[in-house]
């Protein structure tokens, strides 16, 4: 069972017909907005979904871990839906996923407003010390689908993210090249380092020979914005 139509949901479309599974790939698409309303919607509907009984897999967000974005209402609304989840339910695994790249039509991830302000020549202020974590959708596909087949992290937290962050400053340059224009920023004096901590989930990016590198994020930005 899927629940939403979103980049998430259709990814996994695969699992629609597994009875005892409940994927909810649902929720508040702008980790920028405050509207209450929006993660209400969001909880009343991850009730329901509990109430199902079903093993459930949920997405939580690689941001709790930003000191930017740790204490925004997104994140406290994330960390919200995921203590609800471990409440109630009996089966369940969380998976944190830092900034995704596919295709999705979403303006609001940082990836499509990037592409679009460069490639529109639209002014941005530009963060010269932040960083981000950016995972290729098929490999979340890969992870979550051979962790479910294998009944792993039954009942735990796990990072999906790529063991490195790239800072925002070097995604620009790598959007630019492809965009083959300059991008028209203002620099600002604000973002921070963070890790995250993968060390769990490691072996299994082994295992399938996923590897993350500079080159491999030009490749896959290459396949959805070149």
């Amino acid at each position: 069972m899927i629940v939403g139509s979103g980049l998430l949901a259709k990814t996994f479309a695969h699992f629609r017909h597994t009875g005892d599974l409940l994927i909810f790939a649902s929720g508040v698409s702008n980790s920028y907005t405050s509207n209450l309303r929006d993660f209400e919607r969001e909880e009343r509907l991850l009730q329901d979904c509990l109430r199902l009984n079903k093993k459930i897999i949920y997405f939580g967000t690689c941001s709790v871990y930003d000191p930017d974005m740790m204490q925004s209402p997104y994140v406290t609304h994330k960390l919200n839906m995921e203590a609800l989840i471990v409440g109630s339910s009996s089966k369940f695994i969380i998976f944190r996923l830092p900034q995704i790249i596919g295709s999705a039509a979403n303006k609001h991830t940082l990836l499509n407003f990037l592409y679009k302000s460069i490639s529109e020549g639209e002014k941005f202020d530009l963060w010269i010390n932040a960083e981000r974590n950016i995972v290729d959708i098929n490999t979340v596909n890969e992870v979550v689908t051979y962790i479910v087949h294998k009944n792993l992290f039954l009942n735990e937290v796990i990072n999906l993210a790529s063991p490195y962050n790239i800072k925002v400053s070097d995604l620009v340059s790598l959007l630019e090249v492809i965009v083959g224009r300059p991008a028209n920023y203002i620099t600002v004096d604000k973002g921070a380092k963070y890790i995250i901590d993968t060390s769990r989930i490691n072996e299994i990016y082994k295992l399938l020979k996923i590897s993350f590198s500079k080159k491999s994020l030009i490749y896959n930005l290459n396949k959805y914005y070149g």
